[in-house]
């Protein structure tokens, strides 16, 4: 984890946010649609936000089928 990149990755609310809901989450897992709502975001820019925290070294993704 890049301590530069994990700063600038949680400068923006949404992904500060989407950190708060996955430590949350009964398994630490929780899907794209699953964060439209709280996020107040399209579902098309989550990916976005996602692939941010996951560069940072922050989260890991898992891919199954077509999600994400």
């Amino acid at each position: 984890m890049s301590w530069p990149g994990a700063f600038g990755a949680l400068g923006e609310p949404a992904r500060l946010r989407t950190l708060s809901l996955l430590a949350s989450a009964p398994d630490g897992e929780i899907g794209v649609c699953d964060l439209v709502e709280p996020l107040r975001r399209s579902q098309a820019t989550i990916p976005r936000h996602l692939k941010i925290l996951s560069d940072a070294g922050l989260i890991t993704r898992d891919r199954r089928g077509r999600c994400v």
